[in-house]
């Protein structure tokens, strides 16, 4: 039983108390950290209350806040037996060791640019700094055009590296790791761009199974008027190996394009996405909240919003046969674009707006 609700930011104060207890900082180096938190959280450091007076010195120097739930969870840790206490302190410092260099950079590949903006928004300024420098370069600049034009880049302080650590992993406890899901799936291993690309591949998919349902060739010539050159070509391509598709399966691909159907002529891409991520939808239905979490964090914040929304619907509800064939076909594509990569640089026909959406 933990000694708190494990939230963000008792993660954080959980392994701020266990490095205390474990006396894996030096009194110097603790006290440091103590201060720098305080600039972090900007609370000013009042006089210690007597209920406060026995936390460890590292602790002592924490905002009035702090101090006071950290007392709350030693007066719990003081209940555990001492089996109890050395296993409670050894799972807060595994935690910290388990998030290495490869593990972090393989978390960070498995969230959307714009998500960890949407994270940051309510950060401190020197904690949205220092989960800037910690991305990769590149990512970090594209997180910081996301982030509203008021943010401030200002330097913070320096930190120990226990403590940045520490913060780090507090931030990022909120997003789920491959590694947290059970009998993971092809879906599971795709990276951001990855899944954009699915998304498109089954809207274009999809649209070509409904094209079927059209007898008219100028029909589907002035359908296809819709898309741009690069989709349309993608259509017709799988709409001419597209050979034995049962009329279930036909009727239930017109019911998705007209739902994923804009009133505007020029929103053919964002109809194939649409239609994609109802698709993914589907999918994921049956699935337990964690690898829904795990699959929304790749996308863009309003499509990530889309999804719940259509998984909390009955929008998208088909037939059981229907649906595990969609289900299906989904991870043997997803399968495909994880072995492959699919696009090489060159070969752009179909490539899906979604992961170049902006937040």
């Amino acid at each position: 039983m933990p000694l708190t609700q494990t939230t963000t930011d008792s993660v954080r104060l959980e392994t701020l108390l266990a490095l205390a207890l474990s006396q894996r900082w030096t009194a110097e180096v603790a006290v440091e950290a103590g201060e720098q938190l305080d600039s972090l959280t900007g609370e000013a450091n009042q006089p210690v209350a007597s209920e406060e007076n026995e936390l460890p010195e590292p602790l002592q120097t924490l905002g009035t806040t702090d101090r006071r739930r950290c007392s709350q969870m030693l007066r719990r840790y003081a209940a555990l037996t001492k089996q109890e206490q050395d296993h409670w302190i050894n799972q807060r410092l595994t935690r910290i060791r388990a998030n290495t260099p490869e593990r972090n950079r393989r978390l960070v590949e498995d969230i959307h640019p714009g998500q960890i903006a949407e994270a940051l928004r309510v950060e401190p300024s020197a904690i949205q700094l220092l989960i800037l420098n910690s991305l990769p370069p590149t990512l970090g600049e594209v997180v910081k055009k996301i982030l509203p034009p008021n943010w401030s880049g200002a330097n913070g302080p320096e930190l120990v590296p226990e403590l940045a650590q520490a913060i780090r992993s507090a931030f990022f406890a909120k997003f789920v790791a491959t590694e947290a899901l059970e009998k993971t799936t092809p879906l599971d291993h795709l990276s951001v761009v990855e899944l954009a690309r699915l998304i498109r591949l089954l809207g274009v998919r999809e649209t070509a199974i409904a094209c079927r349902g059209i007898s008219a060739v100028e029909t589907v010539t002035a359908f296809l008027k819709r898309f741009s050159a690069e989709d349309a070509y993608a259509i017709v391509s799988h709409l001419a190996v597209l050979k034995t598709v049962d009329d279930q399966r036909v009727s239930f691909a017109e019911q998705l394009a007209r739902m994923a159907l804009g009133t505007t002529f020029d929103q053919g891409s964002a109809m194939l996405d649409r239609a994609g991520l109802a698709l993914l939808g589907i999918a994921l239905r049956d699935h337990d909240v964690l690898r829904k979490r795990h699959t929304a964090q790749k996308l863009p914040v309003a499509a990530a919003r889309e999804l719940e929304s259509l998984l909390a619907s009955d929008r998208t509800v088909c037939e059981r046969s229907l649906k595990r064939q969609i289900v299906e076909e989904a991870e043997s594509l997803a399968a495909y674009l994880h072995a492959s990569r699919l696009l090489v640089d060159g070969d752009r026909r179909g490539e899906p707006a979604l992961s170049k959406t902006k937040d």
